[in-house]
Parts: C-alpha cells; structure tokens; sequence
C-alpha cells in the first residue's frame, strides 16, 4: 500500500474539504475502514488502527490529516518514504520546498512548515519501524488545509497573550 503526501491537496484517497461520509468511503476502498471508523472526540477519525487519522473544521470538513511511522505502507513525499529516512534526512527534503516555522516548530521533536502545511512530530529511533529501531525517525506526518493552519497561529497566540506576551512576541 502506498500513500502520497500532497500539500495543500491532502494524502492518498483523502483530500481537504471531504465530508466525514466520503472520508470513510474513499478509507474503505482501500483497507482502512470498518464499517464505521474509530472517532477520537468529535473532530478525529481513525483508520489502520489509528495510524492513518483524519481531523475535521467546525463545518465537517477534513482539514487535517495525519499518517504515524507503525501504519504498514509506504508514505511518500517528493517520490520518497517519509518513515524509512533519518529525521535529518526528511529535514533536508522537505527543506528544499519550504522552512520551518520557528514560532511554530519545537526543533529537534517537531516542525511546522507553514507553505506545506506540514508538520512533522517526534523524533526518535523508536519508530524507526523500517530501520530496526537504529535511525532517529519522526513518528507521525501531517498535511492540513489553511484552516488547519490558522487554527494552530490562533492557539500560539492565545498562549503567548496568556503568558504576558502580545502576539509579535514583546512583552505587554
């Protein structure tokens, strides 16, 4: 099984803007689905035993989507596997598309990089499942739509407004 990340576009079967209906039937179509996917509070769907996860906006809409190391499938971005290349190895790759936020990014564990909309998370050799647990790796990949995006700038807003900070980062 194979997966493609496509910025702005989503992954594999899934794209940003499908309903939760079609999510679970385009999932179905290719072995990720039970009857009814295994939902994580009311915005998240889980497929692959909750390798492959789909989060959707306030209007129902998947706005993000996110792909762990453990799922049994090649995961691609720019024609390579994300789970089978050293955590410095994707940097670099992705790197030549675009830079991490550094207002969003927590380097070395996790990056946002905000033209992609995508994140990586978790940087260790544990899930390096591809490698025999040698290589540090990130755990999980995610694309999200610019709502996704948006969303995530509100929330580091709101904490550095709750930390005495106003949103450019200077002191109140």
């Amino acid at each position: 099984m194979q997966f493609t990340l496509q910025p702005h576009r989503g992954i594999g079967p899934i794209s940003f803007g499908m309903n939760r209906n079609e999510v679970a039937m385009a999932m179905g179509g290719v072995g990720g689905g039970r009857p009814v996917p295994r939902s994580v509070g009311e915005e998240t769907d889980c497929y692959f035993d909750n390798f492959f996860q789909v989060s959707f906006e306030d209007a129902g809409r998947a706005d993000f989507i996110e792909v762990s190391s453990g799922l049994a499938a090649t995961v691609l971005f720019d024609g390579q596997d994300v789970f089978d290349l050293p955590a410095d190895e994707l940097l670099a790759l992705i790197g030549r598309h675009d830079r991490p936020d550094p207002e969003l990014s927590e380097p070395p564990d996790s990056y946002i990089f905000p033209d992609l909309i995508l994140s990586l998370w978790g940087r260790d050799e544990q899930y390096d499942h591809k490698g025999g647990g040698q290589r540090p790796v990130f755990a999980a990949v995610g694309l999200g739509a610019p709502s996704y995006l948006a969303a995530i700038r509100a929330i580091r807003d709101h904490r550095q407004t709750e930390k005495g900070l106003t949103c450019n980062g200077t002191k109140r």
